[in-house]
């Protein structure tokens, strides 16, 4: 079975053993709190690019700023922001007083084997760059750890780490009680070799979370195929390493 280890940006490791092919994506994901309202999103070195690339993100994005930082690339630049309805945009005022396209602005930091950015609609490309340097990125074999470098920074303890898995579904890991994760149900679930097996609608889709003796797993599956989803997660191990 694959095993995957995710070092999460705030210095947890996530860790799954699952029945299934291996993720085409492993990404964790943090909040920032003090100075703006945004939040860390880390995946493999292409990521960030991809995410500036994606035409449902933004359009035209341009790089304004490239730079060293510590053992890694900085970069930021910024794009047309997607209408909110056809024909409807958000609008905000600018440095010198006058009104534009609210713009979306994203800064990425990139090593050898893994990038991490953030991103804001409306705002400017220097508010960004100001908040990635006040980190030290530190990349490892199994991801990139951000260390705020002032007391006025921290990660606000909400994080997650995600797996997509390609025709299978995405797999989200965090520790119990993760206000981004579900919430522990209080009825005993389905009994399974990873833990408790929980299933609950999800829009349109079905939703299965898992719950271990460390963690909790949100799945979202893209198949119907009972005996995948039973693999992806009932015979499968979950688990979360806090800092």
């Amino acid at each position: 079975m694959p095993t995957v280890l995710a070092d999460v940006l705030d210095g947890s490791r996530a860790t799954a053993i699952y029945q299934g092919p291996n993720p085409n994506l492993v990404a964790t994901w943090v909040s920032v709190k003090g100075g703006l309202d945004v939040a860390l999103d880390q995946g493999p070195k292409e990521y960030a690019a991809q995410v500036a690339a994606d035409p449902l993100k933004c359009l035209g994005f341009r790089r304004t700023t490239s730079l060293s930082l510590g053992d890694g690339e900085l970069w930021a630049g910024f794009g047309a922001g997607i209408e909110d309805q056809p024909g409807e945009w958000s609008w905000e005022v600018d440095v010198t007083g006058q009104w534009r396209k609210q713009r979306l602005v994203m800064a990425a930091w990139e090593g050898s084997r893994f990038s991490v950015r953030t991103h804001q609609y409306g705002g400017d490309v220097d508010d960004l760059i100001e908040l990635m340097m006040a980190f030290e990125f530190t990349e490892t074999q199994n991801g990139i750890i951000a260390t705020p470098r002032s007391n006025d920074l921290t990660l606000a303890g909400d994080a997650y780490a995600r797996l997509w898995i390609h025709e299978l579904g995405m797999i989200e890991i965090g520790p119990r009680g993760s206000p981004e994760l579900p919430p522990v149900p209080r009825h005993a679930g389905t009994t399974v070799d990873g833990g408790e097996l929980y299933a609950a609608g999800h829009g349109d889709h079905d939703q299965f979370v898992l719950v271990t003796p460390t963690a909790v797993v949100n799945y979202l599956p893209y198949t119907e195929d009972p005996g995948a989803i039973e693999g992806a997660v009932g015979r499968s191990s979950f688990e979360w390493a806090a800092a």
